[in-house]
């Protein structure tokens, strides 16, 4: 508190821009609730101002000296909001909420799209598998890769929800497909890491493949190699479980998590699907072509 109704917040630790202008989205939250007072009940709000090292100052005097600038900002501009010191940063951080509460809706308006990537048997040239990828029909912004709303997602734990939509959808195109005589092998859906995390990921699985009277041995799920290695055991576990449903599991973006072939060796996996960054530039690339044949080899040798 530095007097009077003004106080200081410090964050420290802080890569992303977004974090900053979510933590003071939650400050303003925070002192909207309303307070009961003698049978009434009280509104308080505040007016934030930001400021960032180094760019804003290097020093503490400096950065409070412009973040002060930045609150009265906030307060000229009718309160109840943030502003950072320098103003493109201001509208960085403005779009990144408006994103925000836009994806908070887009569930509940129904506006995720499915899109079905065919995976094909180069030898025979059949199709043998889908892969799904969501998209965000966005009603002003029109169809937005994933690139642009997944990482938002999983900062805001948005990702849980939209996860099981995509699992729920795959599951009941699956169904449709087979239902009008078609074969169309597995499909398959991306696991974030929040969703591996899950404890009651299996449980989850199973309902979705229950309520869309889809087979286990027409899903396959897909976990990051990264995403994988955070946590590893508590992973294996869990994958585990999930394999034993009859449910087919790969490692995507392979050759780029620093994985460990100790752990490797013990995961219930059955494809490995190799990172883009070795396949984009063969075959003038010998250093990816030697690092793609190696990890055929390998995943030949462990079937």
């Amino acid at each position: 508190r530095l007097g009077g109704d003004e106080f200081v917040v410090v964050l420290e630790q802080v890569h992303d821009l977004g974090h900053v202008a979510a933590i003071a989205q939650k400050v303003l939250g925070q002192l909207n609730t309303a307070l009961r007072v003698n049978g009434r009940d009280l509104y308080v709000s505040a007016s934030l101002g930001i400021s960032m090292y180094p760019q804003d100052g290097v020093d503490p005097q400096t950065l409070v000296r412009n973040a002060d600038a930045a609150m009265y900002r906030s307060k000229a501009e009718g309160r109840n909001t943030f502003h950072f010191y320098t103003e493109d940063m201001t509208e960085q951080a403005m779009a990144r909420v408006l994103l925000e509460t836009e994806l908070r809706h887009a569930l509940d308006n129904n506006e995720f799209r499915l899109h079905y990537q065919p995976q094909l048997d180069l030898q025979t040239g059949h199709i043998i598998g889908f892969e799904a990828l969501v998209r965000w029909q966005h009603p002003l912004r029109g169809l937005l890769a994933p690139g642009i709303f997944i990482p938002l997602a999983e900062d805001t734990g948005l990702i849980e929800p939209i996860g099981e939509w995509v699992l729920a959808e795959a599951c009941a195109q699956m169904r449709r497909w087979r239902d009008d005589g078609l074969n169309p092998g597995r499909v398959a859906v991306n696991l974030s890491g929040k969703q591996l995390r899950r404890k009651e990921l299996l449980l989850t699985v199973l309902a979705i493949l229950e309520e869309t009277r889809c087979e286990p041995e027409w899903l396959e799920l897909e976990v990051t190699e990264s995403v994988f290695m955070e946590r590893a055991e508590e992973a294996s576990a869990i994958l585990q479980s999930v394999r034993s449903t009859g449910i087919e599991l790969s490692i995507d973006d392979f050759g780029t998590g620093y994985s460990s072939l100790s752990y490797l060796k013990h995961l219930p996996v059955s494809k490995l699907k190799i990172d883009r960054s070795f396949i984009k530039n063969i075959p003038d690339a010998p250093d990816d072509m030697a690092i793609t044949r190696a990890i055929i080899a390998l995943a030949r040798s462990m079937k």
